[in-house]
């Protein structure tokens, strides 16, 4: 008696314990829905994280011909004196590691490795540039006066990105030292009402007597504050014409871009670069990216290192589908959450009863039915969301410049298409899947998504080199100079990207099919029960094995017509009064449904038990109705109020039989006291 009484035990704990993880995986299903849904609803307006930096395009070289500069100064002056063209015009230093003795040094030849840059280097080019982005500094009129140095080992040049341009400028008393550097970007002028493209000029000088070499020779400081200057064109790369000189409100923009003013017309102008894409207009559904350029205190840090700094900005004007099919879900998981901890409460108060409730399978098929939702929204907004969120995790993935921070919308929708197939899956076979298991299954390939992409991805290879060149396509030809680099237009859906980078989706989904498909290939499929009986109750359980949803009724049977038009006949005695009632049996409820008791016994009769009840969607109020689980808190509204703002229908209570037909629930059949009477009983 002993042992088949700690064995009752362990079977209920272990049964609670099912129901306790299924509760906590459904609360799981409400967090990604609510931060999922709120990213979509953010989407419609635009978001725009916050800047973090990104890549950098280093100068390694600059510092250690710094350090020789600084030892030997003279020694620098006479070998580029040396160089000097006989006429004493400007020409080009570059700073390269000599091929026969390893060494760095100057050369007066071109870099030793070319490349698709060079010609942004050559004199010609870095004349006409410097003279008319500095026509407005009257300190840089005369350009003979000052020796050009060009880092062959720039990232810029060495990536061949002809969108940027950096030299270092000395002049011939070896006084001052320049860094300057030139990117194309988008410029917008506010009072014009229209965004341009150009190109932005920033130079810092810092004298030569402010820095000194570090103790191990192989750095150099500054005490010298870095002050910068800036110029801008709106012409640049197409034209050549002189660049207008613009103060910085800041050095460190607030909102991803510049503030600056023009100094000789006060004008207010914004500009940052850009690399993304859109679709129609950058104000209907976008993807990309602004950025700019730290400007370190430091002139040394700005000599050696171009950090570019981003923030995202998301848009999509037609997202608004998917925000009203996503509200749904949170909202009612979060009512039955609230009307759970009423009922039980109200359950240990009274009958001193632990119930743990299954919160998800009242809105399972709302699940389902959100997933077969995202099917037409993809078909109608040309696959937009799917294409961009992507585009995104596969620049992140493969270290392009991209973004995770719409993970919580992608996950969301992703969890919904996983228990969305399932319960299709699970209806199909006629089976009851634990809803942890397959939270589980997907909470794990999604946080390992990357790496499942990478090792288990469909075209891996083919997606890689799509990457690559839809991030080149940023870069839209000059007239033979610098090119630009800005967002681009994209109209076509690349949907081997799709399957490739929802490899982990794929992963995710077949797992839980092949957990329906084991537990429906069972030979015996148990549902168990953990609600409590005492002897007192006189209570003898049933074991329910069938898992098909049961055999074939006549086209009038009561689970098959509407009971709120079809009265039940006196033929209509199968099964309890209650489930005749509201036209379900609950053994043939299958899904995400977490092991309970369907029946239990009394002497001879069988009643539908309280978990049951729940579990078709039901809870008593004041012994005396039988309410829908997502009215009774609109019910609750009316009583307080004593005004019917909402109508609810419910099931008159004849001690433990229910009728057979709804009546009116008015706000005087309840007191303000009566209402929070919310439980659950066994009923007939």
């Amino acid at each position: 008696m002993r042992r088949s009484q700690l064995v009752r035990a362990l079977e209920c704990v272990h049964l609670a314990l099912q129901r306790l993880l299924a509760c906590i995986a459904a609360l799981v299903v409400f967090y990604y829905e609510m931060t999922g849904s709120q990213q979509t609803r953010n989407l419609l307006l635009g978001i725009q994280t916050d800047s973090s930096p990104s890549n950098s395009y280093s100068s390694p070289q600059i510092v250690p011909f710094l350090v020789s500069m600084l030892q030997d100064p003279d020694k620098i002056n006479q070998t580029l004196t040396e160089m000097a063209p006989p006429d004493n015009s400007h020409f080009v230093a570059y700073l390269e590691i000599n091929s026969t003795t390893s060494e760095l040094g100057l050369q007066a030849s071109a870099c030793n490795n070319p490349n698709d840059a060079d010609h942004l280097y050559d004199i010609s080019f870095v004349g006409s540039i410097l003279h008319y982005s500095l026509a407005g500094f009257s300190y840089f009129e005369d350009l003979s006066t000052q020796w050009i140095i060009v880092d062959c080992a720039f990232d810029g040049r060495v990536s061949a990105d002809t969108s940027t341009f950096k030299v270092f400028l000395i002049d011939h008393t070896m006084t001052n030292f320049t860094t300057f550097f030139i990117q194309t970007l988008n410029i917008v002028l506010p009072k014009e009402h229209r965004t341009t493209t150009g190109g932005a000029a920033i130079f810092t000088t810092t004298p030569l007597s402010s820095m000194a070499i570090t103790d191990d020779l192989s750095s150099v400081v500054s005490f010298h504050v870095a002050k910068y200057e800036a110029a801008i064109s709106i012409t640049f790369p197409y034209d050549w014409a002189p660049f207008v000189p613009v103060q910085l409100d800041s050095d460190v923009p607030p909102s991803g871009r510049w503030q600056a003013r023009v100094l000789a017309t006060g004008e207010s102008v914004a500009f940052m670069g850009t690399e993304g894409i859109y679709r129609k207009s950058p104000d209907i559904q976008a993807n990309y990216d602004n950025y700019y350029w730290e400007l370190p205190h430091d002139p040394i840090e700005y000599a050696k290192v171009i950090q570019y700094v981003n923030s995202h900005f998301f848009k999509d004007s037609w997202g608004w589908f998917r925000c009203l099919i996503g509200m749904g879900i949170s909202f009612n998981i979060g009512l039955n959450t609230v009307v759970s901890i009423f009922v039980m409460v109200n359950l240990w108060r009274h009958d001193s009863i632990i119930w743990i409730p299954d919160i998800y399978p009242a809105i399972q098929r709302r699940a389902t039915a959100r997933a077969i939702l995202l099917l037409f929204d993809g078909l109608w907004g040309s696959w937009w969301y799917a294409y961009e969120s992507s585009l995104n995790q596969g620049n992140y993935r493969t270290g392009l410049v991209g973004t995770l921070y719409l993970e919580d919308m992608t996950r969301d929708d992703g969890l919904m298409v996983c228990l969305g197939m399932t319960y299709v899956c699970a209806s199909l076979t006629g089976i009851r899947i634990q809803l942890i298991a397959v939270v589980i299954a997907y909470a794990s390939s999604f946080a390992y998504r990357l790496d499942l992409v990478e090792r288990l991805g469909l075209y891996v290879e083919d997606t890689h080199a799509f990457l690559t060149v839809d991030f080149n396509e940023n870069l839209i030809p000059g007239t033979g100079g610098m090119d630009l680099w800005t967002i681009h237009e994209n109209t076509e859906t690349n949907f081997k990207l799709i399957l490739t980078e929802c490899s982990w989706l794929i992963l995710a989904v077949s797992i839980s099919l092949a957990l329906c498909l084991l537990a429906a290939s069972s030979p015996l499929h148990r549902r168990h029960r953990i609600w409590p009986t005492t002897p007192s109750q006189r209570v003898e359980s049933i074991t329910l094995i069938t898992r098909r949803r049961t055999m074939k009724r006549r086209p009038n049977h009561w689970t098959l017509r509407s009971t709120l038009y079809n009265q039940l006949s006196l033929h209509d005695m199968d099964f309890t009064q209650f489930e005749r009632s509201v036209g379900k049996i609950v053994g043939e409820q299958v899904g995400f449904v977490a092991p309970d008791e369907d029946y239990i016994m009394r002497g001879t009769t069988r009643y539908v038990s309280p978990s049951g009840v729940w579990l078709l969607g039901f809870v008593t109020v004041n012994d005396e109705y039988l309410v829908g689980i997502n009215q009774y808190l609109f019910l609750v509204v009316n009583v307080l109020f004593e005004k019917r703002f909402f109508r609810i229908h419910a099931f008159r209570l004849d001690r433990d039989v229910a009728s057979t037909k709804k009546q009116l629930l008015l706000p005087h059949h309840l007191t303000r006291w009566t209402v929070w009477n919310v439980s659950l009983k066994p009923l007939r």
